[in-house]
């Protein structure tokens, strides 16, 4: 596919914008992470983002079941990792929607929100 048809990225305070094109809904439905990278000096810096695999946890001396489906961001290794629960990130690709939103919040009342789009005009 075309170099311009990867994943968008727009920074503004508190908030990371990523419009998705057709393919990378795709590769996120195959479960292949997508990447925006940048050329810093002699370092790459990079945007990921992939679909967070569920892990389920047997509890000891229950029957109950735990999936472990949380939406998480790290940045480590130059990288902004950004991974989103299959349980919410994969019925949204196949869905109508356009947008999905959700809001991490840290300590101190500080927030990120983070906006996928999917974008349809290439």
């Amino acid at each position: 596919s075309p170099p311009c048809e990867s994943m968008k990225i727009r920074i503004t305070d508190n908030t990371l914008r990523i419009r998705l094109s057709q393919s990378d809904l795709t590769d996120l439905s195959t479960l292949k992470p997508v990447t925006v990278s940048l050329p810093m000096g002699a370092l790459e810096f990079a945007i990921q983002l992939q679909v967070q695999q569920s892990y389920i946890h047997w509890a000891a001396n229950t029957a109950e079941t735990h999936f472990d489906n949380d939406s998480e961001i790290h940045f480590e290794h130059h990288t902004i990792n950004i991974s989103i629960a299959s349980n919410q990130l994969l019925p949204w690709i196949d869905s109508s929607e356009i947008r999905f939103t959700t809001t991490y919040t840290y300590p101190n009342n500080r927030t990120l929100n983070l906006i996928v789009e999917k974008d349809f005009m290439g």
